[in-house]
């Protein structure tokens, strides 16, 4: 039977105003004469695909594409248009979805269906508690307003025509004095004794020489605990700063990502005389090497080593929040204590945050260089230890709820490395056949 046919056939012997989707009558848009002059055109194509003139895949587009534009013309007139979710083959089981006499409430497709949906988007979005640990801090110009704008205007001329051109001069100039000076130590690395001790103390040296170039106010609160064996110092991490201000109150060995160009530059210059563990974090076997490295690290005399510092994040956040921190540092054994350091920055003045994906080092010591000045806490915790029975995930839980509360900082815990994390294709796809099913009424 044609399409036609069908049509003329449920005309003879239904009531028009019965069916749920074509309510109104007469000739109008959605009535059922209005069906005609779709279903001959259907005929047709079925008819050339018939006799070979076209194929049965470019008939079954054209079907569709025609079906595609009737439910169009019908939305206009009846919001209750049942969903064309179905994927069929045959002319007549396509427009069977139109010409139900009754469509019970469950294959009935509706606004309100897809509110489930929409709400799932809108929480994403709005409780996005991961995005928010890399976003920018934007600084609030309060004095950007009509009766100090000429004292902003004039603030703004003195940063970069007065502060920037003479803190460039004697950053540049004295990080190459120090650079010149570690190189040309460098044959006398292996010696112990007072050459490493000299070596640390020119790199101390030239962290508070460079911080002074950020005018930088730096607070420190608490006391240090003494340097001794099986001590590890952990911190939250926004930037390379933080090892900066911290190496100007002593030297810190620091475990972290190798990198390159500026900063690569800087690695192997002033941190390298520290003796730092260096790893590539996408490769296992640079972390098991490295694991076993702080081991010995952490177990060596006091005298023959600087004390070992790592940022548990694994990665730079913005300084509002504190991300998950990794278990490497926590299970290096029963007797190793922990020296948690929270760091916090005055971002009325500079954040410190730096996002390597949006601005590069060189850019980002631009802007350090042209703010007022760098206001940074630094507060020094009480040592603390894995507890018998307690698992080194719950340590290191302990450890960043401690470090969050003394910064004012908030605790997130996602691992911070997912944004190197591509979604897998797969996982999107389930999600795509689960949002799906949901929402499917009319069954094949």
């Amino acid at each position: 039977m044609s399409v036609s046919d069908k049509i003329a056939q449920y005309q003879s012997t239904q009531d028009v105003s019965s069916f749920p989707i074509f309510g109104i009558g007469g000739s109008g848009v959605g009535s059922m004469d209005s069906l005609k002059p779709t279903a001959k055109f259907l005929d047709d194509i079925s008819a050339s695909a018939a006799r070979g003139v076209i194929t049965a895949a470019t008939a079954r587009e054209r079907r569709r594409a025609s079906v595609s534009s009737f439910v169009e013309s019908v939305k206009e007139t009846d919001g209750s248009l049942t969903s064309l979710a179905q994927t069929s083959v045959s002319t007549e089981d396509e427009f069977s979805i139109f010409l139900r006499p009754q469509a019970t409430p469950a294959e009935r497709f509706s606004l309100l269906d897809a509110c489930e949906l929409a709400s799932d988007c809108a929480s994403a979005i709005v409780n996005d508690s991961f995005s928010e640990l890399f976003e920018d801090i934007k600084t609030i110009k309060w004095n950007w307003n009509i009766y100090l704008s000429l004292t902003r205007f004039i603030g703004v001329l003195f940063r970069y025509c007065v502060l920037f051109p003479l803190r460039l001069t004697m950053f540049v100039s004295g990080m190459i004095i120090f650079a010149i000076i570690l190189v040309l130590s460098h044959p006398l690395h292996k010696m112990e004794g007072k050459v490493r001790y000299y070596r640390a103390r020119i790199v101390k040296a030239a962290m508070n020489y460079a911080v002074m170039c950020f005018s930088g106010v730096i607070r420190f609160h608490g006391v240090l605990p003494k340097r001794q064996s099986n001590q590890v110092f952990v911190s939250n991490h926004s930037s390379l700063l933080d090892w900066v201000i911290l190496s100007t109150y002593t030297p810190f060995s620091v475990v972290g990502q190798q990198h390159t160009g500026w900063v690569g530059w800087f690695q192997r210059v002033f941190m390298a005389p520290l003796k730092p563990l260096w790893f590539d974090r996408f490769t296992k076997q640079d972390k098991v090497t490295v694991y076993q490295r702080m081991k010995d690290h952490v177990a060596m005399d006091p005298h023959e080593a600087e004390a070992l510092l790592l940022f548990p994040e694994g990665t730079c956040t913005n300084n509002r929040f504190v991300c998950m921190f990794k278990k490497g540092a926590f299970s290096l054994g029963d007797s190793v204590s922990v020296v948690p350091i929270a760091i916090k920055y005055d971002s009325l003045f500079f954040s410190g945050y730096w996002n390597s994906r949006k601005e590069s080092f060189a850019r980002y010591i631009l802007r350090m260089l042209t703010s007022w000045c760098l206001v940074c806490d630094i507060w020094f915790l009480k040592p603390m230890k894995i507890k018998p029975g307690e698992k080194a995930e719950h340590f290191a839980g302990r450890v960043q709820k401690a470090i969050a509360q003394k910064g004012g900082l908030s605790v997130r815990n996602w691992d911070g490395l997912l944004k190197y994390v591509r979604i897998s294709d797969k996982f999107v796809e389930a999600r795509q056949k689960l949002n799906a099913a949901r929402y499917v009424r009319i069954k094949e």
